[in-house]
């Protein structure tokens, strides 16, 4: 069957499972949910992997979220999977974060996994992330303007922890692998609402796209992502290396470099470099962007000791190049 080696092939070339590694599913009750979960109970024999599922439930669509509940409950039992669940707490819902309830629900949902994951002893947390959500990821990020970082899309795999096995399926081999299985799922009603960024992407932006201009954008898309990530890294790679091999280090909120050695770099990898430098400084990693980046190139090439720049991250907040004896820092 086309998907089921599609993820047994993604999930070699990733390293996504060893046999005997314990599976949490995440479940929505959603197409691709209910294919990750089937596909992975098809395979547990062969790779002798234990699954369980686990559902949030957000209960912000009043009876269209206690039918999907029901749906997902009734289908751990025909499957004869273990199945952990937990509805959110409505004081959550009521809490002002940038006025971003998606962000706050998000969150929400991972800590309910992680905390699943944790208690329950799983080695791995499966996300029912396809190709196509991949795709419009990527589109999002390029239409804010993002770097390689943005670009590389969503990571086969997060943090040793969460694996996306469905990253190299579309939602065309989902929907026909379901029928073959005779296997139901819910819609959630959200994903039609053009109040979301990336609906308005998937309903207009990428089916103009496809429609007028190229019938096989996402398998591109998807394909740039791939190598867009493989160069990131790389790059992170280098950049640990420099980070390392310079003894890049200061006293309380100060870093210290050459301002020779950066300036000695390719303007690509000083770039980065100077972004790792202030995600050390700060006490976030959130907040820079390629015009902060910019500014301190400023400074490097000005050669000047003594100016300032107030950048995001907390703290004090600023970058200073300044001569010490015959060195410029």
């Amino acid at each position: 069957m086309k998907l089921l080696s599609k993820v047994e092939r993604t999930i070699k070339k990733h390293g996504m499972l060893r046999p005997g590694d314990s599976v949490l599913v995440a479940v929505s009750g959603g197409p691709d949910s209910v294919a990750l979960i089937r596909a992975l109970q098809r395979i547990s024999g062969k790779w002798r992997v234990r699954i369980g599922g686990a559902y949030f439930n957000h209960g912000l669509r009043g009876a269209e979220s206690r039918a999907e509940e029901a749906f997902v409950e009734d289908l751990f039992q025909r499957l004869a999977i273990p199945l952990e669940k937990r509805r959110m707490d409505p004081r959550l819902r009521n809490k002002k974060k940038g006025g971003n309830l998606e962000e706050i629900c998000r969150e929400a949902r991972y800590r309910f996994l992680e905390c699943t994951w944790r208690k329950l002893g799983f080695d791995k947390v499966a996300l029912g992330h396809n190709r196509s959500d991949q795709v419009e990821t990527v589109l999002m990020h390029l239409l804010r303007g993002s770097g390689l970082e943005g670009m590389k899309g969503m990571l086969p795999v997060r943090d040793d922890i969460y694996i996306r096995p469905l990253l190299e399926v579309t939602r065309e081999e989902i929907i026909l692998f379901l029928k073959e299985e005779k296997l139901g799922y819910v819609l959630d009603s959200t994903n039609e609402s053009e109040a979301f960024h990336r609906n308005r992407i998937r309903h207009h932006l990428l089916r103009e796209v496809l429609s007028t201009y190229n019938p096989r954008v996402e398998e591109n898309i998807a394909h740039l992502a791939d190598i867009i990530r493989e160069e990131n890294d790389y790059i992170n790679t280098v950049v640990d290396g420099l980070v390392s091999r310079w003894g890049i280090g200061g006293d309380g909120n100060t870093l210290r470099v050459r301002t020779e050695d950066l300036k000695g770099l390719h303007q690509a990898l000083q770039k980065r470099m100077i972004l790792r430098l202030l995600q050390l400084r700060a006490r976030t990693k959130k907040g820079f962007g390629y015009t902060h980046v910019q500014a301190v190139q400023g400074l490097l090439d000005e050669a000047t000791t003594g100016k300032n720049l107030h950048l995001p991250g907390g703290g004090p907040g600023s970058a200073r190049l300044r001569q010490a004896r015959d060195d410029h820092r």
